[in-house]
């Protein structure tokens, strides 16, 4: 398998075996599988195209959990002395792509 493209909480990653992905969320503990669906297949003989999946699924190990950077919002009401500023962080999920 040269690359696949896989579907997880709704946003489509272009793989290869043994890549390294931040997933948006807290899917799992680490050390748990993952699996993605499969919506396209590409190795060196042939490509396998999904109608919109294939029935094989993409298998993915949780290596670690991080949070996001810092995002700050900044909210202002000009001429009345309101300023407001509000903090947020994603939690992501780090996978690595099981090799097949």
């Amino acid at each position: 398998m040269d690359y696949t493209v896989i579907e997880t909480n709704g946003t489509q990653y272009l793989v290869k075996p043994k890549d390294t992905l931040n997933l948006l969320g807290q899917l799992g503990e680490v050390g748990t599988n993952l699996k993605a669906k499969t919506l396209l297949t590409v190795s060196a003989e042939k490509v396998a195209l999904g109608t919109p999946y294939l029935t094989s699924d993409t298998t993915m190990t949780i290596t670690g959990l991080k949070p996001s950077p810092k995002i700050r919002v900044a909210t202002y009401k000009a001429k009345s002395r309101y300023r407001k500023v509000k903090g947020h962080r994603q939690a992501l999920t780090i996978v690595q792509v099981a090799a097949k």
